[in-house]
């Protein structure tokens, strides 16, 4: 059960985005012109926010950094490395999930090889402070002995996806499967059967509505929706072959309580090219709403897509250095240029981004060793 304090927080929080939420879609308003930046050790691949504290979680493949994000600053508060100064693992860390985020926070980090490790970072579960020593509780090779995807290239390059409600983690990449595995249990409780040639899994999304259904993106765009509870032949429910780019970005999630078609399933996928489509599985096999998210005449290539879900804003990061948000039905919303981020001399290309879970809030890495972080105008 989450702490007083921890509830507290989280009503506030719900709170405020929704006046952020109204100001983004109604108002007008974007992000403040004026980001938070930091520079870093080195390039950071990957980030996570903290949904109850003011923190982001940053790594550069080898250490993760705790960074605290104040009105006029942000400044670090602990660091520590991945491998837990183990001399025979030298896996890179690509991806970072936040779970437990209302109880005891803990955090994953996600390696291009599949080696997933759940670190605790010590929070008290009554306020922001850290008050214990980080410490690694759980680790595993998420795809030991899988079959490779692409024979030509050996490379994992594994994908993950996380459901904080079934304790689900999804593992794919340049492989045959895609292996669910028990957090509760530590231990792998299913393999599904990808079913592509020469194909690599790109992308992951399992639906934290409580469907238990999981999207599969591909290198060669195709869209599976697969659920886990029926026979294996019959896993494969939906497939969407709009797309002829790798895919990108991917996000299957249900409307929020209020919301317009409260509870109706929708499914977001980007390609390199920067197409986005948006399909409602249950309703219709053709796409609702589609666009594209890059600049014309020069057509860059998305690099990131990722979708706010507590806004319904689908935010897009290209190789110019840009990042757009739009609306679900592809209204743009707003944008955020290089040029708005110079302090002195060039930022450099984006590497990563994430969203706040509630705020509209978003952080950008840069290949220049820099972390930016946006949010709204102050509404209080």
């Amino acid at each position: 059960m989450p702490s007083d304090w921890a509830s507290h927080k989280d009503e506030g929080l719900q709170q405020t985005s929704k006046k952020e939420i109204r100001a983004l879609k109604e108002e007008g308003l974007f992000f403040d012109g004026h980001p938070l930046t930091v520079k870093t050790d080195a390039v950071s691949k990957c980030l996570a926010w903290s949904q109850i504290r003011p923190h982001l979680y940053s790594c550069d493949g080898e250490t993760v950094t705790i960074w605290r994000c104040e009105l006029q600053r942000l400044y670090d508060v602990r660091k520590f490395l991945c491998h837990n100064n183990n001399p025979f693992v030298n896996d890179i860390v690509t991806d970072l999930y936040v779970i437990n985020e209302m109880t005891r926070e803990l955090v994953m980090t996600c390696s291009e090889d599949g080696l997933m490790r759940i670190w605790d970072p010590g929070y008290s579960i009554y306020s922001h402070d850290l008050e214990a020593e980080q410490q690694m509780i759980t680790a595993a090779y998420l795809l030991k002995d899988a079959p490779i995807s692409i024979p030509m290239n050996k490379h994992l390059a594994s994908v993950f996806s996380w459901n904080q409600k079934c304790g689900l983690m999804a593992v794919s990449g340049n492989v045959k499967v895609c292996r669910l595995w028990d957090a509760h249990a530590e231990k792998s409780m299913q393999e599904i059967q990808i079913g592509a040639r020469n194909c690599a899994v790109t992308k992951l999304s399992l639906d934290n509505s409580g469907s238990n259904l999981l999207a599969v993106g591909l290198s060669d765009g195709l869209v599976n929706v697969y659920d886990p509870r029926l026979p294996d032949k019959s896993r494969r429910t939906m497939s969407f072959r709009e797309l002829e780019k790798p895919v990108i970005g991917l996000s299957l999630f249900s409307n929020l309580v209020g919301e317009s078609s409260e509870g109706n399933l929708r499914l977001i996928a980007g390609s390199r090219d920067g197409e986005i489509r948006l399909w409602e599985p249950r309703m219709f096999k053709e796409p609702v709403v589609s666009f594209n998210a890059c600049s014309f005449p020069r057509k860059d290539s998305l690099t990131n897509m990722e979708v706010h879900v507590h806004s319904q804003c689908i935010g897009c990061m290209d190789d110019a250095s840009m990042v757009k948000l739009f609306d679900l039905n592809g209204k743009q919303l707003g944008e955020i240029r290089q040029d708005d981020w110079l302090v002195s001399g060039r930022i450099g290309t984006l590497i990563s981004m994430r969203f706040h879970q509630l705020l509209v809030s978003l952080a950008v890495a840069t290949e220049n060793q820099t972390i930016s972080f946006y949010r709204m105008p102050d509404l209080s």
